[in-house]
């Protein structure tokens, strides 16, 4: 059964145990005679114990709908979920993190309203984080190589549907790049702000600075193959199947259309990468810290282990990730 009717069914379930009655989503406290007050705060009761959750005060008072009861209930599972999720891979306050992302796995447990979804869980993670931590989420956009002009409040990112909502919500958070742009929260947002904005993974670029800060890398509900810092470590060991590819187009800055040159090192054509992703997930192995999430996996390692694992098979066979 799926999470989003599971969490309904067992709602169901303790109100039948509770109060003997049989009870439509549609239905709020007084529909039915043993729905009372006393009834209501029993249902809650129950609610905690089943769910290993806990109401405030305010919300045993407030809460008076079986929607409403639901929608509080999944609130807090998933923020149980969570915190043991960023708890079991080791992250935690004054923590510094890139996030690549799956929304599917925020949308798991809730019903419609996908934005509402993400808002939670960004407001989730940053609290996790704290004010000494700093989050740090891609928003890449390609469109740049193929002439056009990039534009941070409406160039939409092309990795995920989190970044994109995080652009709507806030563009002065996203950074300048005009291809690896992120947007950015936390304590380091400012120093994020003042990295090379001309070359991708250059020694100045945002790769870099994660690479000497020693980031954690989160891939939430995604494989390890997303993680685009592998290029930058393909990068610094120049292996031969990437070469730097300089683009010219225009960016806006202040709303001022800016002429603009910038460095990618690019994968040359026709070579096959269809290995890639299970050759990263063999390599990294049991250096992953991985913990599963609903119906998906998640997995965390800091930059300078990826780094050092990466470099060491890549100095010793330049090709191996792309190798048969």
């Amino acid at each position: 059964m799926k999470q989003k009717k599971y969490f309904s069914s067992e709602l169901k379930k303790i109100f039948k145990k509770e109060l003997k009655i049989n009870v439509k989503e549609s239905d709020k406290i007084y529909d039915h005679v043993k729905w009372d007050s006393l009834g209501n705060f029993n249902i809650l009761l129950a609610c905690e114990k089943k769910f290993n959750l806990k109401f405030s005060n305010q919300e045993f008072s407030s809460i008076s709908s079986f929607k409403e009861i639901l929608k509080v209930v999944k609130k807090k599972i998933f923020k149980n979920k969570i915190e043991n999720l960023f708890k079991n891979l080791k992250i935690s306050r004054g923590d510094n993190i890139l996030v690549h992302s799956n929304s599917a796995g925020i949308h798991q447990f809730f019903n419609k309203k996908k934005e509402k979804n993400l808002k939670f869980f960004i407001e989730l993670v940053l609290n996790i984080i704290g004010k000494k931590g700093t989050l740090l989420i891609p928003a890449y956009n390609y469109d740049f190589t193929r002439g056009k002009i990039f534009n941070r409040k409406k160039s939409l990112s092309q990795v995920g549907e989190l970044s994109n909502f995080l652009i709507n919500l806030n563009p002065s958070n996203r950074t300048y790049e005009p291809i690896f742009s992120h947007i950015v929260f936390g304590k380091l947002k400012e120093n994020l702000f003042n990295c090379d904005v001309k070359e991708a993974f250059g020694n100045k670029s945002i790769f870099n600075y994660i690479l000497d800060k020693n980031f954690k890398i989160l891939c939430f509900c995604c494989s390890p193959a997303t993680i685009t810092f592998i290029h930058f470590i393909e990068k610094k060991i120049n292996v031969n199947y990437r070469y730097d590819k300089y683009f010219k187009s225009f960016k806006i800055v202040n709303n001022k259309k800016i002429q603009t040159k910038y460095k990618y090192c690019v994968g040359k054509k026709n070579i096959d990468y269809s290995l890639k992703e299970k050759k990263i997930y063999n390599l990294l192995g049991s250096k992953l810290l991985t913990k599963d999430f609903g119906h998906f996996s998640c997995s965390q390692i800091n930059t300078k282990l990826l780094f050092k694992i990466v470099k060491s098979k890549l100095k010793k066979d330049n090709r191996f990730l792309i190798n048969k």
